[in-house]
């Protein structure tokens, strides 16, 4: 099978939960992944992971790190019902010169890629030098690929710590970006789906952008949680997005004024008193269920419409976290990347990391009504 871009192999046999990569080098993986089936990918980053991202027309997957580095790797699956054996081959990896704190994979094949030496920078896979798009002048804590989106296909957004999104034109070279909204605080989050954008800020607000017309906020609101944002999603189909925090705590917001009534937020990610924070929210593309995952090393998929929970998955050992996850472009992959986050304080970090892959089976994704 070859996917376009650099060279492919033909999928092997693997064992279940195998003992690959560097951060995994001498450890059980069964103590790690209680998860029977699930397979970790090799050649992986010295320190946490900050996010993973899919290229949403092609198995690749990519890597950010606090180590630095930009990884990526080519998805190769065999499915046999509800099983699937995987093969992952690192196609592509480069350099921030200080933490990267997030990542994306355009449809054309581009890994692009912002951190905390300020920069947004991409590189082709099957090419061999990055590229610097532009710079902030503080750290770039999302970046996003508008190539899904009528007549952006060249553009990419960022949000920063300097409050401001910028917008990119990767024809230009000159560094310049080709357009700045300042916002009231730091960006936290930045979701994007078809024309429409969702904007996290550090003093809670969510801003709602029609990307036709960026200058110009077309809703605003705050968040229905009562802690700090950690992530934010929108739904598929643009009809609203869901939003997670600190406390444990999800909420699912409707854009039109009519299905406001819906609106809810539910608690999750929690063990007796203990109050964990939700890391990352992924929407499936097919049935437009969703997933939460925590700093208590958990996932779950839920159905918003029906309010219930689809599938609960086993706790990861060593006191990881799961700190991004991700959905591939047909579905079929749930990808969760696990590490320390950072929220016990330095006192407890660990130099682990590790991205899973899960075979998601309709009986775990598909709505339950």
């Amino acid at each position: 099978m070859n996917f376009g871009w650099g060279q492919s192999t033909q999928p092997q046999q693997q064992q279940q939960n195998p003992v690959i990569g560097n951060s995994a080098a001498g450890v059980n993986m069964s103590q790690i992944n209680p998860n029977e089936g699930d397979y970790c990918l090799p050649d992986l980053p010295s320190d946490s992971i900050s996010q993973i991202s899919w290229c949403p027309t092609k198995n690749f997957i990519a890597a950010s790190s606090w180590d630095g580095s930009v990884t990526c790797w080519e998805v190769q699956v065999q499915s046999n019902g509800n099983q699937a054996q995987f093969l992952g081959q690192g196609r592509l990896k480069y350099k921030h010169e200080a933490p990267a704190l997030c990542c994306c994979v355009s449809g054309d094949g581009k890994v692009l890629s912002g951190g905390c030496d300020n920069k947004a920078k991409y590189q082709q896979l099957g090419q061999t030098n990055d590229v610097v798009i532009g710079q902030h002048e503080q750290p770039i804590k999302v970046i996003r690929s508008l190539d899904g989106t009528d007549n952006m296909n060249t553009i990419v957004v960022t949000g920063s710590w300097d409050k401001n999104l910028k917008f990119w034109d990767l024809r230009q070279t000159n560094g310049q970006a080709v357009g700045t909204v300042q916002q009231k605080d730091k960006i936290y989050d930045l979701n994007v789906v078809n024309y429409m954008a969702v904007v996290a800020l550090a003093n809670k607000e969510v801003l709602i952008y029609d990307l036709r017309k960026p200058s110009e906020v077309f809703k605003q609101c705050v968040s229905p949680l009562r802690e700090q944002t950690r992530c934010i999603a929108c739904f598929p189909d643009a009809s609203g997005f869901a939003i997670g925090s600190i406390e444990g705590r999800v909420g699912i917001n409707y854009l039109p004024e009519t299905a406001q009534r819906k609106n809810f937020a539910f608690k999750c990610h929690r063990e007796g008193q203990n109050v964990f924070s939700i890391n990352a929210i992924s929407f499936h593309p097919l049935y437009h269920t969703f997933s939460t995952s925590g700093a208590d090393g958990t996932f779950h998929f839920w159905d918003h419409v029906s309010k219930q929970r689809l599938h609960q998955f086993k706790k990861l050992g060593n006191d990881l976290s799961i700190v991004s996850t991700g959905f591939s472009g047909d579905g079929n992959i749930f990808a969760y990347a696990a590490s320390y986050d950072w929220s016990k304080g330095h006192e407890y970090y660990k130099n682990h990391a590790y991205v899973f892959l899960h075979y998601a089976t309709e009986s775990q994704v598909k709505p339950k009504r």
